[in-house]
């Protein structure tokens, strides 16, 4: 057929709905359902064919075999019980390439040898009865997208050496110990595919930080709790130049001076950072704001950074979306974030001299304020004190960024929400 010459082919809209759904089919669930159903009612019309989140009363009926993707996230008493839940999911949905069902639904070994059987799985985020993970421990043999949500014992790292390609692999939930040796030839195993990484480090000393460096495709890496890590140990991890996120908390015997020298030398075109209790502090903003240009998220808790120095590095990141802190600012400083070019959230402690009336110039803000003490419910967190991506319970939690979670409200600490998008602190 003959194309028209005047057909205007200029945006994405116009292309049909089965080209738009191979592209969908490159991205993940979880984004399909976060970001991309948001564009238009077109995206979510046909983004509902592929990815269901189930939350409210009656959503079980919406289960239907066209689905690629299917969250659990809410409890609701009316829901089948785990087994009956699992049963309908392997029955009615054969091709399902993701699966996510929060703590609420707990799946014992009954369940789990379901899910064994569905084949076409891809990604797997779920939580055991017995709160652990062993060799014996049903996997789908097509995984390549795992979240541990239960503590490893000895030889289920071994058993998923046997996995035949792993790209993601995510530390969540209960999650916590592992053997240090079985996780080393794991990490070895799988380090031409892993594009993914997220551990808790609390017992990892530098020369495990080596290996994780030989994982040469990482775009997301996620340490947390990394108590034993020195600056030896943090300069394998700047060989990485396909980082793109980064995140690692908790270094506390990486001191000043070795700090600088580590941002120095971090891989360029990391858009997305969180050095949550360091010894970050104001002679190292200038340094970061040079090092990462493109930096478009920042999370910045239990760190030595002053209010001037924090506004001051917020200034130079002209890319810099959302910026996630402890530091306290007054009126004076948010004033000044009005004229940045790319600011959408703001989550700090806030001091307001008028503590009455919004100020007018925040009422026209282009960019959202949070109180950093809002908590989210405990069920949501972990026990960590290390800023708030590193106290998730869930890892589909972690792309919401600083934006209030779909039906998890927050409790705001102090007195309370008003107006205008603002939460007093």
């Amino acid at each position: 057929m003959e194309m028209k010459m005047d057909q205007d082919f200029s945006t994405i809209n116009k292309l049909p709905d089965e080209i738009l759904l191979m592209i969908f089919d490159n991205i993940s669930g979880h984004l399909l359902n976060i970001s991309v159903s948001k564009v238009c009612r077109r995206w979510k019309h046909l983004i509902s064919h592929l990815v269901l989140h189930l939350m409210d009363p009656g959503d079980e009926v919406k289960i239907k075999p066209s689905l690629r993707a299917l969250l659990v996230t809410s409890f609701i008493p009316t829901w089948p019980d785990p087994l009956a839940l699992i049963s309908q999911i392997a029955a009615t949905i054969p091709n399902l390439r993701e699966l996510t069902i929060s703590a609420h639904y707990v799946l014992g070994k009954t369940e789990l040898k379901i899910v064994e059987t569905m084949h076409n799985l891809r990604h797997l985020d779920i939580v055991t009865e017995n709160n652990r993970l062993d060799g014996n421990t049903p996997i789908p043999c097509n995984i390549t997208s795992l979240v541990v949500n239960d503590n490893m014992v000895p030889g289920f790292l071994r058993k998923m050496k046997t996995q035949k390609v792993i790209k993601a692999f995510h530390m969540y939930g209960r999650s916590l110990h592992y053997a240090s040796n079985e996780m080393d030839r794991f990490l070895k195993h799988h380090s031409i595919y892993l594009t993914e990484l997220t551990l808790r480090c609390s017992e990892l000393e530098d020369r495990r930080y080596e290996t994780i460096s030989q994982c040469k495709r990482l775009t997301s890496l996620q340490l947390y709790s990394c108590v034993q890590l020195t600056f030896k140990g943090a300069s394998h991890l700047t060989t990485l130049t396909e980082l793109r996120r980064l995140h690692i908390t908790g270094m506390r015997m990486v001191r000043v001076d070795s700090l600088l020298d580590f941002i120095q030398n971090l891989p360029c075109h990391i858009v997305e950072l969180n050095l949550s209790y360091s010894w970050f502090e104001d002679k190292h903003c200038s340094a970061l704001a040079d090092r990462l240009p493109y930096l478009r998220y920042l999370e910045l808790w239990r760190s030595r950074v002053s209010s001037n120095g924090l506004a001051q590095l917020i200034k130079l990141l002209t890319s810099l979306e959302d910026i996630d802190t402890d530091v306290i600012f007054n009126d004076r400083h948010i004033k000044s974030f009005i004229g940045h070019q790319s600011l959408q959230n703001i989550r700090c402690r806030w001091i307001r001299i008028d503590r009455i009336h919004t100020p007018l110039y925040i009422k026209s803000a282009p960019f959202y304020i949070k109180s950093a003490v809002e908590k989210v419910p405990a069920q949501y967190l972990r026990v960590d004190e290390e800023g708030p991506r590193a106290g998730h319970f869930y890892y589909w939690l972690q792309d919401f960024s600083i934006r209030t979670p779909p039906n998890l409200p927050l409790v705001p600490v102090g007195q309370g929400l008003f107006r205008h998008r603002i939460i007093r602190v």
